[in-house]
């Protein structure tokens, strides 16, 4: 049986009560995150610089502006101990984010965290079933729902609630194509690595 069918059963094979559980906890964290979305002063280190790089990029375009922030941060060292604009990435989901909020500003970027956060819980949960079983799964979702540092970083124009989302999301795909790979090389049994 290939793997997709494996990862597809497994989940398949979740009761409804696991199901509602699990839809509970993501409408905890959604809940939790955007009641919590409420800052009003945001840093004028980190949280400024991203704001000042994404009105940049929403002023002058992306193709335009990102060369000109790169630029500007080597020519000034003064620049040198604020976040570099290193994760392009990052700035082409924040200078999205300004678009639809309707300007750069610490705001939007905070949404921007909200949204990752919140996407971070069934991440969390999908990556937990693939490794373990459903209680484990529903446990890693729900400690992730209140985990206070994800809260927290949630709520600010920061990289870092995207940062774990990228992070978890390469991780899951690593993981299905590691998955994949193996159950290839063994003839199609639908075991997984970790339990093999």
């Amino acid at each position: 049986m290939p793997q997709q069918l494996g990862d597809q059963l497994r989940f398949r094979n979740l009761t409804s009560a696991q199901r509602w559980l699990l839809a509970a906890i993501i409408v905890i964290a959604a809940a939790l995150r955007i009641g919590w979305n409420n800052v009003e002063t945001y840093s004028p280190a980190d949280e400024t610089v991203y704001a000042n790089y994404t009105r940049t990029l929403v002023d002058h375009g992306f193709i335009r502006g990102y060369p000109e922030i790169a630029q500007a941060f080597e020519n000034d060292s003064q620049r040198w101990i604020y976040p570099s604009p290193l994760r392009w990435g990052y700035f082409v989901l924040s200078t999205l984010a300004a678009h639809i909020h309707g300007g750069a500003e610490p705001r939007a970027l905070a949404w921007l965290s909200t949204i990752a956060g919140i996407l971070v819980v069934p991440l969390i949960f999908g990556l937990a079933l693939r490794l373990f079983d459903a209680r484990v799964a529903l446990l890693a979702a729900a400690f992730t729902a209140v985990s206070g540092i994800e809260l927290a970083l949630g709520r600010r124009g920061l990289q870092d609630e995207v940062f774990c989302l990228s992070v978890l999301a390469s991780a899951y795909c690593v993981m299905a194509i590691v998955t994949h790979a193996t159950t290839r090389r063994r003839g199609g049994s639908s075991l997984s690595p970790s339990r093999a």
